[in-house]
């Protein structure tokens, strides 16, 4: 059984993913054909391209703006039900369309069938994720396993307005899987105002903090700051389900 590990730490997008498997051999160039015969229509660039001096692939996805409507996800079923792949590719494809029918369901508070979808409607979302399910089926890869995901903070701008991140309905994709903080490596009132906060997520199932300590005790007495040096401990602690210890450190 081909087993495939990604490593999520920075993140990991649907070109990303595609980008992936098209380093590890997977020719792409089909993808477009195939939609094409479900009646959309796109174009599919791959691309060697270096990053942080080691090589790696891009994927860009580009279609006609015009034109493209308001998906539901039955509009979506049905284009991958139309897609000429094999069943056990569109079985994983139509899995997939259903944790985010889900999850936004649960995100608006409204049933299933009524989600409609904004960014998951987007052509270059629907190649990534049947892109993404005929090339694992490519590659004979039957399992897929991934780091402890990482747990953004900031906002975005999307169909909804400003929303906070992770978005809502990721945040519901990610429940009960082990995650590790980002952005959140330092605090000035870590010992005042957001104490109550980092003790609750201390007692929360599958969060886990980098070690963590005061950076300047006289000048900011309430301020924390994460060790920088443990975030790889942390995170091959966090695959294992266990929090780095000590957590407080000098």
């Amino acid at each position: 059984m081909q087993h495939l590990f990604l490593d999520c730490s920075h993140g990991m997008s649907g070109d990303m993913t595609l980008a992936s498997l098209a380093h590890l051999g997977v020719d792409l160039s089909p993808l477009p054909g195939l939609l094409a015969q479900a009646g959309v229509a796109c174009r599919l660039e791959v691309w060697q391209e270096e990053r942080g001096g080691g090589p790696g692939c891009r994927v860009e996805v580009s279609w006609e703006a015009e034109g493209q409507p308001l998906r539901h996800p039955a509009d979506i079923a049905a284009i991958f039900a139309a897609v000429p792949v094999a069943d056990r590719v569109r079985h994983k494809a139509l899995a997939v369309l259903e944790a985010l029918t889900l999850a936004e369901a649960e995100a608006h508070g409204i049933a299933p069938e009524e989600v409609h979808f904004h960014e998951v409607g987007a052509v270059d979302t629907l190649v990534d994720i049947l892109g993404s399910c005929w090339a694992l089926d490519q590659l004979g890869v039957e399992r897929v396993t991934a780091c402890a995901l990482p747990w953004f903070g900031g906002s975005i701008t999307c169909a909804h307005g400003e929303i906070p991140l992770p978005a809502p309905a990721t945040a519901n994709l990610m429940r009960g899987l082990p995650v590790y903080p980002t952005d959140a490596l330092a605090t000035n009132d870590g010992l005042s105002a957001s104490a109550p906060n980092l003790a609750a997520l201390l007692n929360r199932k599958n969060y886990y903090f980098v070690p963590f300590g005061q950076d300047d005790p006289q000048g900011k007495p309430t301020s924390l700051i994460a060790d920088f040096s443990q975030l790889v401990p942390t995170v091959d602690a966090a695959l294992r389900g266990v929090q780095l210890q000590p957590l407080l450190v000098k």
